[in-house]
């Protein structure tokens, strides 16, 4: 995708685990975005976490996913990528359980599609209390697949130096 840097871009943000306004998506990025001149549509959990919608920002209210209900969040916030992708410059995921849906979009969409990754996911997965743990070594290897073929396909930013260990190519780190 070519950009010209001085004209304003239509960016979309996705969480469906995160609180709206949690402060690396809402208060950093999200401010940042907004400061400079971009338009931004945000798509988050607004009325599962009793939070208002920002009117300087487009905003979709998506169900949040929790513990062992995810489904209906991943189908909700799914649906709405299949649409920012075709309506936005750049879509920009917080959760891996959106990166599939991204994935899916990326042979028919000519926006930049990033994926912000912001924990150790393997790790992460393989200590979820929901997951049973027996099968919380198979999640993380499927965590570990998810990020390889992630790499492959989108764009991925990095939240910590150390995560570009994880890696074989080269991600910013933000």
């Amino acid at each position: 995708m070519t950009v010209n840097p001085s004209s304003p871009l239509r960016i979309a943000v996705a969480t469906i685990v995160h609180h709206p306004l949690d402060a690396r998506i809402y208060a950093r990025q999200i401010e940042a975005l907004l400061r400079a001149g971009h338009e931004v549509s945000y798509a988050a959990p607004f009325a599962a976490t009793s939070t208002a919608l920002d009117p300087r920002l487009h905003c979709h209210d998506l169900p949040r996913a929790r513990m062992r209900n995810r489904m209906s969040a991943i189908r909700a916030a799914s649906a709405w990528l299949r649409q920012a992708v075709k309506e936005h410059d750049v879509v920009i995921v917080h959760d891996p359980e959106l990166v599939p849906a991204l994935i899916r979009q990326r042979p028919r969409s000519t926006a930049r599609l990033i994926w912000d990754v912001h924990e150790d996911n393997p790790a992460a997965v393989s200590s979820r209390a929901y997951i049973p743990s027996i099968l919380r070594g198979m999640a993380a290897a499927a965590m570990r697949r998810l990020e390889r073929r992630a790499e492959s396909s989108l764009t991925l930013m990095l939240a910590e130096a150390d995560y570009r260990e994880r890696f074989t190519s080269q991600h910013p780190h933000v």
